[in-house]
C-alpha cells in the first residue's frame, strides 16, 4: 500500500482489521468463496496445494516488523471465483 496516495489509504483503512491465529488454524479452505486479501504482520502460514494430504506448496514468512508483509488470497477476490488452496497457520501468526 506504500505506493498509493494517502487520500486513497484513507479510504481503504477502516475495511482493514486484525487477525490472530494459532498454530494449526486454517484460515481458509479450498473452494470456500474469495472475500478478502490477507496480509502476514507477524509469523508464518503455510499454503496447502492438496488439503487432504497435508502438503504445504509454499510458505510465506516476512520478517516480524515487515511493513509491506506477505499478501495472499487476491486472486479469489479478483476473479470472483472461490479460493484455490487452503491456508493454515504454521505458527502463532497475526495477519491483516
Amino acid at each position: 500500500m506504500r505506493h498509493l496516495p494517502a487520500d486513497r489509504i484513507e479510504q481503504i483503512l477502516p475495511c482493514i482489521s486484525d487477525r490472530h491465529l494459532q498454530a494449526g488454524k486454517i484460515l481458509f479452505s479450498a473452494g470456500d468463496p474469495g472475500d478478502a486479501l490477507h496480509i502476514v504482520a507477524r509469523g508464518t502460514v503455510d499454503v496447502l496445494a492438496n488439503p487432504e494430504c497435508g502438503i504445504a506448496k509454499r510458505q510465506e514468512k516476512p520478517s516480524p516488523n515487515s511493513a509491506s508483509g506477505k499478501a495472499f488470497g487476491e486472486m479469489s477476490l479478483l476473479s470472483g471465483g472461490p479460493r484455490t488452496a487452503t491456508i493454515r497457520a504454521a505458527e502463532d501468526t497475526r495477519i491483516s
